[in-house]
């Protein structure tokens, strides 16, 4: 598969967030990068990743959605998973 980026991104869009979404060939494979326009943070996924995101229940998802991580300066898995036991989930 090629990924060459003559083409633009995908821009996702809410009222309270925009995010752009691109494939990238690396050496171990294609991975969909997710790029925050706001702040510019941006992290790369592959398949085994994005699988597993797409395993989270509804209330990990609320969590991830929710400001409230951001506004302490905590890291996403940090705030989503603070209050499971160790090791094990809900």
């Amino acid at each position: 598969m090629t990924c060459e980026s003559d083409r633009k991104p995908l821009v996702v869009r809410t009222e309270f967030a925009i995010v752009e979404v691109d494939l990238v060939e690396t050496n171990a494979g294609v991975r969909l990068r997710i790029t925050a326009v706001a702040g510019g943070a941006a992290a790369t996924f592959d398949a085994l990743e994005l699988e597993g995101l797409c395993a989270l229940g509804a209330e990990d998802r609320e969590r991830l959605a929710s400001p409230e991580w951001r506004m302490h300066g905590k890291s996403a898995p940090d705030t989503i998973l603070s209050d499971r036991p160790e090791g094990g989930s809900r």
